[in-house]
């Protein structure tokens, strides 16, 4: 696998780790709103929120990132996530975990 395949499947490796955490983290924005999304840390869920709402995560100043309340739901990622696939040299789809360390 090539340099820009193992960026690429590593970018999505921690996009899909972002979204799956069982945390539940509320972001609120003075400009965008409130959303509730999965959290690992402060700033997975910064990181989430910009996603969701469509902008860099440094655009967002002033927000607040506060546990959710009991029973909260987190909105979906915007676009389905993809299990790491890349294609390899023989333009076959390959997972990450199938791929050579």
């Amino acid at each position: 696998m090539n340099e820009q395949a193992w960026n690429a499947a590593a970018e999505q490796l921690d996009r899909s780790s972002r979204w799956t955490k069982k945390g539940l983290a509320r972001v609120t924005d003075k400009d965008r709103g409130s959303i509730v999304v999965p959290c690992g840390s402060p700033y997975s869920a910064l990181l989430c929120a910009a996603e969701y709402w469509g902008c860099d995560w440094t655009d967002i100043t002033g927000a607040t990132v506060m546990a959710a309340e009991p029973g909260a739901i987190a909105v979906s990622p915007p676009e389905s996530i993809d299990i790491c696939l890349y294609e390899d040299d023989e333009g076959e789809d390959v997972s990450v975990v199938d791929a050579e360390h």
